[in-house]
């Protein structure tokens, strides 16, 4: 769970920085990629509530 949420900001880092130099395509393709691991970790965290 912390390591979905430290990728989803270190991904959300990259692009608001510039870390690397990514088209439009791979901007898009970073954020999408945060996006699903934020929804994983928002499910971990639903999962671990009901236990």
């Amino acid at each position: 769970m912390a390591a979905n949420a430290l990728w989803t900001a270190a991904s959300v880092v990259v692009v608001a920085t510039g870390g690397f130099e990514l088209t439009g395509a791979g901007t898009a393709w970073v954020l999408l990629q945060a996006a699903v691991v934020a929804g994983f970790a928002g499910l971990q965290v639903a999962g671990l509530r009901r236990r």
